[in-house]
């Protein structure tokens, strides 16, 4: 175990190194200077931390008055049950789905093959991610606690009460340090009983959500009042471990209590992962800590495929696709993956379009219309690679397709094309219809320039993809020059559009716009075509 003890101690060093160079502190160096430097970052950060939390707690005592302003104790010890609740509930959901205890893969193949027994790994791997976790949760209770001093605390606060101010948040967070360690350590409990080698011990695992729900619900209901006085005073018993921390004094008798029972989780924890499964806990957890690694490092690139191949469940049993055989089955790979990597990140990119195209209409001029436009143009281009530079980082792939250069791209585009056309003209029409037709002509343009946008940002990451690269998964990002290009492409017509009036001045600009996507399409084929020769 002292060999494994070295391992974690360095993985935790690295850990506090990483963090410290963000203030750039470099752990190694002895001198003196860096040492000074050391301390004023220890100053700087407890003075700022104390002034960011004093003003969150202004906030926290108006909120007092809205719960409870004849009890301002109960509505902070309400408000610390609330998070602490959520936060427990979404942890143990987290826990039952995957394993809470994080090893990479080198952990797997350092560890894994050694008789070590695996109740003392897990109890070494805990403490990190506790201290990590457990932070917002300080943070929140010094808050509350600052908050119930400025409801309490009688007259004006000046720098003769300020230690009095202080001992309402350290009251506070004295009293979260042991109920959070033994709440999280149930996390792990119930992670670490899953993947016990005894398959019949874990089936009652998925029964911890709702008991915990009904745990949780019948503590914060009852603190509001309304069940009978049994119930109530055995709320008061439990909470009674982080009321102490509201109180004017505070119980050390209690204190210690929660402290033996946060032990005693430990050991519990302890003996239910001697037959963990250290091998099945590297395959759930391995792909993550190489995610967290690589963002940690700015590997944005590895980090969103990654993240891509298990949203789009790549360890998953193959599912039967409803489309014909050939083409048509890029299409439903696209509606799965638009499916299984949908993120709150990429509804946003897709509100921006529709919103560019909702505010034309009351846009007072045709030049602020104009910028409008080519931000519209700019984001539509950015979504429109996406899915082409994900297919091209799986090259070895993609490239032994039976499918024509130009079948390939019809059917990879068709559905993201197809929901830019569609988002951008309900945004154009939405606001039309809100504020009044504008530039009708508008909305006959769109889906040809759409086209072309999209073309040319696709043929501008094609054109400057190497196959060698691509073996590689490195896919070019999609540069200035092919946003520019699309917007060339795209502004040849609507410019037409605008200077030639009537239906002779919509039509051709309609058709040149049909006709600029279709030229860009031709490049991108012919650009996907001579990939191998570039």
């Amino acid at each position: 175990m002292k060999a494994i003890h070295w391992l974690r101690s360095r993985q935790e060093e690295r850990e506090f190194a990483y963090w410290l160079s963000l203030v750039s502190y470099e752990k190694s160096d002895h001198s003196f200077n860096n040492r000074i430097y050391l301390l004023y970052l220890i100053l700087f950060f407890s003075v700022w931390v104390f002034i960011t939390l004093t003003f969150f707690a202004s906030g926290g005592a108006i909120l007092f008055e809205m719960i409870s302003p004849e009890n301002p104790v109960q509505a902070a010890l309400m408000v610390q049950m609330v998070l602490l609740s959520v936060w427990s509930l979404y942890a143990a959901w987290k826990a039952i789905r995957r394993c809470p205890v994080l090893f990479s893969e080198e952990d797997g193949l350092l560890i894994n093959q050694t008789p070590l027994p695996r109740a003392g790994i897990i109890l070494l791997w805990v403490w990190m991610p506790w201290l990590k976790n457990a932070i917002p949760f300080w943070m929140v209770a010094v808050t509350l606690g600052f908050s119930l001093a400025e409801v309490t605390i009688p007259g004006a606060m000046g720098a003769n009460r300020i230690f009095e101010y202080m001992g309402f948040g350290i009251r506070a967070w004295l009293a979260i340090l042991p109920v959070h360690l033994m709440v999280f350590g149930l996390h792990w409990l119930l992670g670490v009983v899953r993947l016990t080698t005894k398959r019949k011990s874990n089936r009652w695992v998925w029964l911890a959500i709702p008991l915990l729900a009904l745990f949780y619900g019948i503590l914060i209901f009852s603190m509001v009042g309304g069940f009978i006085p049994f119930v109530t005073q055995m709320v008061d018993f439990i909470l009674i471990s982080l009321r102490i921390g509201f109180v004017g004094v505070f119980n050390w008798l209690v204190w210690m209590t929660s402290w033996i029972v946060a032990f005693l989780v430990l050991v519990i924890l302890y003996r239910a992962s001697k037959n963990f499964s250290l091998s099945r806990a590297v395959q759930e957890t391995g792909r993550l800590e190489l995610i967290n690694t690589a963002s940690r490092y700015g590997f944005t690139s590895l980090v969103e495929q990654e993240k891509t191949q298990q949203r789009l469940g790549v360890e998953r049993k193959p599912t039967r696709l409803p489309a014909k055989a050939g083409p048509g089955a890029l299409i439903w790979k696209d509606v799965l993956q638009t499916k299984r990597t949908f993120s709150l990140t990429g509804l946003l990119s897709w509100l921006q379009i529709l919103g560019f195209l909702f505010v034309i209409p009351v846009l007072p001029d045709i030049g602020s219309r104009g910028i409008v436009i080519i931000l519209w143009m700019i984001q539509l281009a950015q979504i429109s690679v996406k899915r082409i530079r994900s297919d091209l980082a799986v090259w070895q792939l993609i490239r032994q397709l039976p499918i024509s250069h130009k079948k390939f791209l019809i059917n990879d585009l068709g559905f993201t094309y197809l929901q830019a056309v569609l988002i951008s003209l309900a945004g154009f029409l939405l606001g039309s219809a809100v504020f009044g037709m504008q530039i009708p002509g508008l909305a006959w343009l769109l889906p040809g320039m759409a086209a072309a946008i999209s073309c040319a940002a696709v043929f501008d990451v094609i054109r400057r993809s190497r196959s060698g690269l691509l073996l590689n998964g490195s896919v070019p990002e999609l540069s200035a020059g092919g946003i520019l290009l699309g917007v060339l492409f795209a502004g040849i017509p609507l410019l037409i559009y605008v200077l030639v009036p009537g239906i002779a001045g919509t039509l051709l600009a309609f058709l040149l716009s049909w006709g600029m996507g279709y030229l860009a399409f031709q490049l991108a084929v012919y650009a996907y075509r001579n990939i191998d020769h570039a």
